[in-house]
């Protein structure tokens, strides 16, 4: 994509968060803010943490005590150690002082799957993957400031009083960077407008996903803050990681 001929016509929907974080442990032929330049943002997945829905623990507070209580015996499901939720989920651990063992799986599905076979305590994933398993799974609360307006009776762990670190996933239109602004202002137009159809929005919540748009600079302004807010996350995990390797 980022080798792509600049002409507009060939643009890439990102999963930026987890486009940021697949930089941060390996050697990443690209750069998110060198090679491409953002058209703008059109949604969000947001990320929660669940319990299978016959678990006796009932709340994010109940959860964090009862981990703080019995340190290391508890296992959480996420769709990967370095995925978007991987790192959310270890951020909620990390804020919380929770000594819990995470149980990476390959995806999203498998690690809602890991919580309807009870073969872990709770998981964090995305809200949208709550649609369809409602009867199995149940939210305890959303790692964002805001509530999901597609899952607008889940609680937000700032509504229910527990630390967390906003990690998500803005999704993202962009461009080669290349692409001369002329063109991106004409994409960035039509990005509105897309946005703000009823077939989009309607398209978009049926499969559980909030359509959000943002023009391309405040696009851009809003991924390279949180780039810098999750650093921190970044720096610890790889810290952990590289004395693991060592022990």
């Amino acid at each position: 994509m980022a080798d792509a001929k600049p002409d507009g016509h060939t643009i890439h929907l990102a999963s930026s968060g987890a486009l940021y974080f697949s930089t941060q442990f390996r050697k990443a032929p690209v750069d998110p803010f060198k090679d491409f330049k953002m058209i703008c943002m059109v949604g969000r997945l947001l990320p929660a943490v669940f319990v299978h829905q016959d678990s006796h623990i009932k709340t994010a507070k109940q959860l964090v005590e009862e981990a703080q209580k019995n340190p290391g015996k508890m296992r959480f499901a996420t769709p990967g150690r370095t995925s978007t939720w991987g790192i959310a989920a270890l951020a909620f651990a990390s804020r919380n002082n929770i000594k819990a063992q995470d149980v990476p799986a390959k995806g999203g599905a498998p690690a809602r799957g890991l919580i309807i076979g009870k073969q872990v305590d709770y998981g964090v994933f995305g809200i949208h993957l709550r649609s369809g398993f409602q009867d199995q799974i149940r939210p305890l609360g959303l790692l964002f400031p805001e509530r999901d307006p597609n899952n607008k009776d889940v609680a937000t762990m700032k509504e229910l009083g527990v630390n967390y670190t906003q990690v998500f996933t803005p999704m993202i239109l962009m461009a080669p960077k290349g692409v001369s602004d002329e063109r991106m202002g004409i994409l960035d137009a039509a990005c509105k407008k897309m946005t703000s159809h009823k077939a989009f929005v309607r398209l978009m919540g049926k499969a559980g996903l909030p359509a959000k748009y943002k023009s391309g600079p405040e696009t851009l302004k809003y991924y390279k803050e949180l780039t810098t807010t999750w650093q921190p996350i970044v720096d610890e995990l790889k810290k952990a990681m590289k004395k693991k390797k060592k022990s």
